[in-house]
């Protein structure tokens, strides 16, 4: 089952108090109907997000290596942490110009979260930087499908793989990626 979520729709940045518990019923309901959930929610920490966050038993984080994003990262694991009901925080690096980068990127921000944070941070693994992904046009398949023996759609798998570890299995009936 696929919940699209809109892009570039400024009411969804901007929902009244009634918008929002309907929301959380609608989450609800499809929680109850589901095993598994993803949901791919906005960067930063619109309230939007911060509620669907705050709904989740697990968090995937992708960030990237760049400093600003790193810190954004940071800020929104600061925030959650706060929270009395945080979900466990799993991050993945996007984006690596080199690979084996990702390891010392996750390391650095783990480290800063466990020290000023007091929390753990999961590894999931890391996503190479490539044009190719970056010039995906809208109506293309994905890279794991177009593509599925290049080594972004491996690192997907990988992490994939890591991910039902941590939650258990994400598609049932299925042969594994």
């Amino acid at each position: 089952t696929l919940v699209a979520g809109g892009s570039g729709i400024s009411s969804l940045a901007e929902l009244e108090e009634r918008h929002f518990e309907l929301l959380a019923q609608s989450l609800g309901t499809i929680a109850r109907e589901h095993d598994v959930v993803l949901l791919d929610c906005a960067a930063g920490l619109s309230p939007q997000s911060l509620l669907t966050i705050l709904a989740a038993e697990h968090l995937i984080l992708v960030t990237n290596p760049e400093i600003a994003a790193l810190t954004d990262a940071y800020a929104l694991v600061k925030c959650v942490a706060r929270q009395p009901r945080a979900p466990e925080v799993h991050l993945v690096v996007n984006r690596v110009p080199e690979p084996g980068q990702g390891r010392p990127t996750f390391d650095r921000l783990a480290e800063v979260t466990r020290r000023f944070v007091g929390r753990s941070l999961h590894y999931l693994g890391e996503v190479a930087e490539n044009p190719a992904v970056s010039h995906r046009r809208l109506g293309q398949p994905p890279l794991v499908v177009s593509h599925p023996e290049c080594g972004e759609a491996a690192a997907i798998r990988a992490i994939m793989n890591g991910l039902e570890l941590a939650v258990g299995p994400l598609v049932a009936g299925l042969p594994a990626l």
